[in-house]
């Protein structure tokens, strides 16, 4: 899907999450397949959203048939394939199964990398912030420069002899968020989203696989692709148990005790 009939879906998307109470904003991005949503939990449950979305695919006849592209996360594709509600590390297993809807816009998330939340006023360029006196900074805070490698700012983003630093300035604690340091650490975001990446190319239910919604203790969500894929995503309950079929495939961190899934965190099975 693209051009005129992928924008039309997505600003349905837009508006229809937009009028759920408690949610104050949202914006899908149909050529990334990303959707972001700024929410208050107490308010709207993870569950709303999700049948938000599923609806506007229903009614958009989207979700059936082949999608077309490379394995690539730019790829233009059914948007309700690119939707999943996480925050935290488990926004990297979004990748090919489900895109990411996360309660703050952290961005990029392949790097993992946190809203800036402090940057001064007088850097902010975002028009939000204009139009509102400043009520409401926008979201500059998820355009930092990215930090490709070295332990301080600009982190090899601006040429060596630059004479003017980025448009906004890094953190002085990224050094460890890098692109060349988190490719050495296996455990690293990167490191989770390049064997996500990998798995994509591999996993057949991953390409023109249908996706099935599954029943799910609160606080989760659990969905299904075939032939023989699932995701289970723990995003706030206590913990979660995993069914006893499936073999794992990749998980954003370590389970718990008994082999169960701890908060924050998700899981790939395979059949």
């Amino acid at each position: 899907m693209d051009g005129p009939a992928a924008a039309r879906i997505a600003a349905s998307l837009e508006d229809r999450l937009g009028r759920i109470k408690g949610v104050e904003w949202a914006a899908v991005n149909p050529v990334l397949g990303s959707v972001i949503v700024s929410f208050d939990d107490g308010r709207v449950g993870l569950g709303d959203l999700a049948a938000v979305i599923g609806s506007v695919e229903e009614a958009n006849g989207v979700g059936d048939g082949a999608v077309s592209g490379s394995a690539h996360p730019a790829d233009v594709a059914p948007i309700g394939r690119a939707v999943t509600v996480a925050t935290g590390d488990i926004l990297a297993l979004g990748i090919a199964a489900l895109g990411r809807a996360a309660r703050f816009p952290a961005l990029p998330v392949e790097l993992g990398l946190p809203e800036v939340e402090d940057l001064p006023d007088e850097v902010l360029a975002d028009p939000m912030f204009r139009q509102t006196a400043g009520a409401r900074r926008g979201r500059d805070g998820c355009r930092v420069p990215l930090p490709w490698s070295g332990d301080r700012p600009p982190y090899g983003f601006s040429p060596q002899h630059a004479t003017e630093p980025p448009w906004l300035p890094q953190p002085a604690d990224w050094a460890d968020l890098t692109v060349s340091a988190q490719s050495a650490d296996p455990a690293s975001m990167l490191s989770l989203y390049r064997r996500a990446l990998h798995m994509r190319r591999e996993l057949p239910a991953l390409g023109d696989g249908r996706l099935r919604w599954l029943e799910s203790p609160p606080g989760s969500l659990w969905f299904e692709r075939g032939p023989g894929f699932g995701c289970v995503v723990n995003v706030d309950a206590d913990r979660v148990e995993l069914p006893r079929q499936g073999r794992l495939l990749l998980a954003s961190g370590p389970l718990g005790d008994g082999g169960c899934l701890p908060a924050d965190t998700a899981v790939w099975l395979g059949g």
